[in-house]
């Protein structure tokens, strides 16, 4: 039942935006009604569209008391409650009560600034984690071509040891060879001269 809400939310909106003022106040009340017979809980956004349009159309008493109820629910957001504060400014003002209009502006700036404060701290956020994770890629893919470089290192140092360890073992075979091939013909002369 919530959802139908919504959509007299958008319709309401949809009549103001058309200029039909009195179709807007209509879908208000059918939406107020449906929320009363189905115990819902109606949104900020419901209060402030259903409001302006009894302001629009010069009731600003019922205007007022709506928006002063909505202003006593729990509200969704700090925007929803600047954005309320503004129409009951408006509200007050043309209704000739220029220092309440006042007041409740000054009010409704100090929660639209506090709502811009939480936009830019969840933006910081966002990005402090995007650098956060840029940064750690970016650590990774050098620990990444350090391994690489280590690796290659090493295979590079193992070929070295290796080549080096045929060539002495080939020296040590041709060293091998050479002392046989000296002791043989040592011999051989030892046996000619006997």
């Amino acid at each position: 039942w919530e959802y139908p809400l919504r959509v007299y939310t958008l319709l309401i909106r949809a009549a103001l935006l058309d200029g039909d003022v009195e179709r807007a106040r209509r879908y208000g009340a059918d939406g107020f009604a449906l929320a009363e017979t189905h115990d819902l809980p109606i949104h900020d956004e419901f209060y402030l569209y259903w409001a302006r349009a009894d302001r629009i159309s010069g009731r600003v008493g019922p205007a007022e008391v709506k928006l002063r109820a909505a202003l006593k629910n729990k509200l969704e957001s700090d925007a929803n409650h600047a954005a309320l504060l503004f129409e009951l400014t408006e509200t007050l003002e043309q209704g000739g009560r220029y220092g309440e209009a006042l007041t409740n502006m000054r009010e409704a700036r100090k929660f639209e600034i506090k709502d811009v404060r939480k936009q830019n701290d969840r933006e910081l956020a966002r990005l402090l984690i995007r650098f956060e994770t840029a940064e750690r890629d970016r650590t990774i893919a050098q620990l990444r071509q350090r391994t690489l470089m280590l690796w290659l290192i090493v295979a590079s140092v193992l070929a070295a040891l290796l080549g080096v360890s045929i060539v002495f073992l080939r020296w040590q075979q041709r060293t091998r060879i050479a002392e046989a091939a000296s002791r043989a013909r040592y011999e051989e002369m030892l046996l000619r001269y006997r």
